[in-house]
């Protein structure tokens, strides 16, 4: 008869291999979560950078189509009337946040201007008639602000001033949409715009 006695080696075995097992799987988790850490921060970082493209190019586009009314407006108005100034901006008195117009001889004058508490770009008229004004632009917060405008004449030869020819500054921010941050807080990102028109009306 033969006898055999085993040891409990095998059992050992086997609960060292459960054991570094075990430490792999911790090991595996601590890289996972590195990984998904990583990728959250990646993900992070491209939905800001898509924020702040998004918010400059809705901005360039809300210049070019403010830019576009205004010419559209200022065409069609007398050039041989020419256009008188008012309103000096409180920043500097020789340029101006009024612009009077006319579409021609014996036409009612028409008022346009910036309304620097809406932040809009208004079109009267006919200054004489209230309540008939049209808004061409309009703010929008936490998207597009007309900060600033003002209009100055052209000039002619001589350096006189050109009633015919009218320059418009424009300067619109997106209010801090982009949420680009400086410092503590947010910073706007600024447009600014300066082109003249001439009046090709009769």
């Amino acid at each position: 008869m033969r006898i055999e006695f085993r040891s409990g080696g095998g059992l050992l075995a086997a609960a060292r291999r459960a054991a570094f097992t075990l430490v792999e799987m911790y090991i595996s988790m601590a890289v996972g979560t590195l990984c998904m850490a990583s990728a959250g921060v990646v993900y992070l970082e491209v939905a800001k950078q898509q924020r702040e493209g998004l918010s400059s190019a809705v901005l360039g586009g809300s210049v070019d189509l403010l830019q576009d009314r205004l010419i559209q407006t200022i065409q069609t108005m007398s050039a041989t009337q020419g256009a008188t100034l008012g309103n000096p901006s409180t920043n500097n008195a020789s340029k101006f946040q009024l612009a009077i117009l006319s579409t021609g001889p014996g036409q009612p004058q028409q008022q346009l201007y910036f309304d620097s508490a809406q932040g809009g770009l208004i079109l009267d008229p006919n200054k004489n008639v209230s309540g008939d004004h049209k808004v061409i632009w309009r703010s929008e917060a936490n998207a597009v602000v007309l900060e600033e405008m003002y209009f100055t004449l052209g000039l002619k030869e001589g350096y006189r001033p050109d009633g015919s020819l009218l320059n418009v500054y424009l300067k619109l921010n997106d209010d801090k949409a982009s949420r680009r941050r400086s410092g503590q807080g947010y910073t706007t990102t600024t447009y600014e715009r300066y082109f003249t028109v001439r009046l090709r009306g009769p």
